[in-house]
């Protein structure tokens, strides 16, 4: 029994260790496959990440961004090689910072009807708009009148339009120290183009409606230049003294003309919808001096003439005198109608209306009716005179524009006089309504024009009594000391002045309420920020001292700052002694006079600089200075 259990154990004892081997080659069997799952699971997770976040990535790209990446990529599938290597080359290496992640407040001056820029300061604190800028501290380029589109340098030139409120790239990049030109539609809606001179000193047209630049290389800049609107498919371009017409639907000049040596010829234009007139003047700050009319064939219809033209316009319709005739055009150049001869002098036109003068009255009267006719007021050319700068036909909304809300629509005759009236009145405008034909007077209950603050200054060499005489007295209004028939002063040498009695005068001092009115076609533009600067250095270079220059700056600097944006004349002693001449006794060895004329502008202009001479004092030297506004 026992020797058959020992060999039942001998039997069994080398059958344990078979089935061990079998069960551990199936453990290490399973360890493999569970290894190799493990492996591909861990793989596949990581796999899975790394197209996750690449996904993720081009997720988190602006729509912008990822739509030129795929144009990028179509495109390089149909370029070759080489292209692609010169086009990674040109490629920036720092890409612009995505829209949006700055905030960024345009300000309006107190005016609310220009912007100052981005920054807020005493003057500039109404907000127009909080935009997304891609940087910083962009740059504020120009701005449209009535503040309605912005153009600043942010990443590339962009364009605000506060109405919309919509911000539009363009494709150019923002050269530094150029100017540029911002060209509106016709309906003064959308910004059409933009106008600026490139690196190379030629002048660009970018199309804002369809991103191209037009005109390159062909117009070199030569001194003053720049473009501006006319209608929807055309634009002017002034070069110095030639004039362009030019398309903006196809590279197309149309016309270029030259009026003379001191004109800066420019193109504008009227009408709607294809009924278009072109008019060819002399651009220059004092105002628009037109010369040739052009139908919409660019077909002349009256010009070759130095004098200015009349004419206005109604319902698309051109009224135009030839010198004697009012004729009616439409914009074919077909004439529809021909007025009477005005054999008395015709002033204006305005809308289908004229005005003139005869028998010492103004009247104004319906071109194509004559029974429609009013004597407007009588008229003594002694004591005022017809303002051809504002008289005119106002609407509603150039009333608005002007802040003239109270006032009502129509065409204004403005009488202005030299002096007040014993109503305490200043002139009176009388306004026709074309609807009940009935005249309303407004009273002018402010100054119009005028010379303001001349003083005069003496420095003899030695002690002297000195006579000063007016040759035109008539035209003083407020004298300081009195004058009376003439001023005698004991003048000495640091400028110090006694009256008869031994009162002392630092200066003569008058106001004026003639002047000679000047046109702007030369001067200086000049921003209220560079005011000071601006005065510093001219009044230097004409000759006036520190005491002369701090006096005049301290009058005239507030007027330049409150301005915001000016253009300046100096107008000097041959000029003034033209005017009102200074007849002193005894006579001066030296004579210094200057007035100032300043023009508040909405825009910046382009204006021929005026060339100043410098004073050389001798002897008994005078020196006055005054000037004016308008």
């Amino acid at each position: 029994m026992e020797e058959q259990n020992k060999e039942e154990v001998k039997v069994e004892t080398p059958i344990e260790p078979k089935q061990e081997n079998n069960n551990g080659h199936k453990a290490l069997l399973w360890f493999l496959i569970v290894l190799i799952v493990l492996l591909m699971g861990v793989g596949g997770f990581f796999a899975y990440k790394y197209f996750t976040n690449k996904d993720d990535k081009e997720t988190d790209k602006p729509v912008e961004e990822k739509e030129e990446k795929k144009d990028e990529e179509k495109k390089d599938e149909q370029e070759d090689p080489q292209e692609q290597e010169e086009e990674k080359e040109d490629e920036p290496e720092n890409p612009p910072t995505p829209v949006g992640e700055y905030e960024t407040t345009i300000y309006l001056y107190d005016d609310a009807k220009q912007v100052c820029g981005f920054k807020k300061d005493e003057s500039c604190n109404r907000i127009l708009a909080t935009i997304k800028t891609e940087t910083k501290n962009p740059k504020l380029v120009a701005v449209t009148d009535g503040a309605l589109f912005v153009l600043y340098d942010d990443n590339g030139l962009k364009i605000y339009d506060s109405t919309k409120k919509t911000v539009k790239n363009t494709n150019l990049k923002y050269i530094e120290y150029n100017e540029y030109s911002v060209i509106l539609n016709e309906n003064k809606t959308a910004v059409m183009g933009l106008g600026y001179t490139d690196t190379n000193n030629y002048l660009v047209y970018y199309n804002v409606l369809t991103n191209k630049k037009m005109y390159e290389n062909k117009y070199k800049a030569n001194g003053n230049a720049w473009f501006s609107e006319v209608n929807n498919k055309t634009v002017s371009l002034t070069n110095e003294h030639i004039g362009y017409l030019l398309s903006v639907e196809e590279e197309k000049e149309l016309r270029s003309k030259t009026l003379d040596e001191y004109s800066y010829p420019t193109f504008e234009g009227h009408g709607t919808n294809g009924n278009y007139f072109y008019i060819l003047g002399s651009s220059g700050p004092g105002g628009f001096e037109p010369r040739e009319v052009y139908d919409k064939n660019n077909k002349l219809i009256l010009g070759n003439t130095k004098r200015n033209i009349l004419y206005d316009f109604k319902d698309n319709y051109l009224y135009i005198s030839d010198g004697a005739k009012i004729l009616k055009y439409n914009s074919d150049g077909k004439i529809l109608y021909t007025s009477r001869v005005y054999e008395s002098n015709t002033e204006q036109i305005a809308r289908n209306y004229v005005i003139y003068l005869k028998n010492n009255s103004y009247y104004l009267e319906n071109i194509e009716d004559p029974n429609e006719v009013k004597e407007v007021v009588k008229f003594n050319k002694d004591k005022s005179y017809y303002d051809h700068f504002t008289s005119g036909y106002y609407s509603r909304k150039d009333l608005d524009n002007l802040d003239e809300t109270d006032k009502p629509e129509g065409i204004y005759i403005v009488i202005v006089y030299y002096e007040k009236d014993a109503n305490g009145n200043y002139g009176m405008e009388y306004c026709y309504n074309v609807n009940t034909k009935q005249i309303q007077q407004l009273p002018i209950k402010e100054e119009v024009g005028g010379r303001a603050k001349p003083v005069l200054y003496l420095y003899p060499k030695k002690d002297t009594n000195v006579k000063v005489e007016f040759a035109h007295p008539e035209y003083l209004t407020t004298t300081y000391p009195k004058y009376n028939k003439s001023w005698n002063v004991l003048a000495k040498p640091n400028g110090d002045l006694y009256d008869e009695s031994g009162k002392y005068y630092y200066a003569l001092y008058w106001d004026e309420k003639r002047y000679n009115e000047v046109d702007f076609s030369e001067g200086f533009y000049v921003e209220g920020k560079d005011a000071i600067k601006f005065l510093e250095e001219k009044l230097s270079i004409i000759g006036l001292n520190d005491r002369e220059r701090n006096e005049f700056i301290m009058y005239w600097l507030p007027i330049l700052e409150n301005n915001k944006k000016s253009l300046v004349y100096f107008e000097l002693t041959k000029e003034r002694e033209s005017g009102n001449k200074l007849n002193i006794t005894p006579t001066p060895d030296s004579m210094l006079r200057v007035s100032i004329h300043i023009k508040k502008v909405n825009n910046k202009v382009n204006i021929k600089e005026q060339k100043l001479e410098t004073f050389k004092r001798t002897g008994f030297t005078v020196v006055e200075w005054g000037g004016m506004t308008y």
